[in-house]
């Protein structure tokens, strides 16, 4: 049975199949097999390339970079709502990451490569 999303983790659906047998008998339509898992992964590995080329336009003309940046991420189909995590930092700044590339939001709505 894949996982349902039910869970705090694969870890706790595995751990416990007697629990996860009876909610899939409980509700079957609900347990069914989702397949938005591989497409919500298609598209975080397309925001991670955008970003990962993001960081290379801005790093080859920065004074550009500072005008369009939200503009350019748009353009190039960067899907703002799909994240792998997001971190506030003390100084009032947000960073956004797609794995292991991100992007930081200034509180001037400057937008930086990471």
């Amino acid at each position: 049975m894949p996982y349902g999303g039910d869970f705090c983790s694969e870890f706790c659906f595995s751990t416990y199949p007697g629990i996860a047998a009876r909610m899939q008998r409980h509700d079957p339509a609900r347990y069914k097999p989702s397949h938005q898992r591989g497409a919500v992964d298609r598209i975080l590995q397309q925001n991670r390339d955008i970003l990962k080329a993001f960081r290379e336009w801005h790093n080859a003309s920065p004074t550009m970079a500072d005008i369009g940046s939200l503009q350019w991420l748009r353009q190039k189909g960067f899907s703002f709502d799909y994240h792998t995590h997001v971190l506030n930092q003390s100084d009032g700044g947000t960073e956004v990451w797609c794995y292991d590339a991100g992007y930081r939001l200034e509180r001037d709505g400057a937008v930086h490569p990471i």
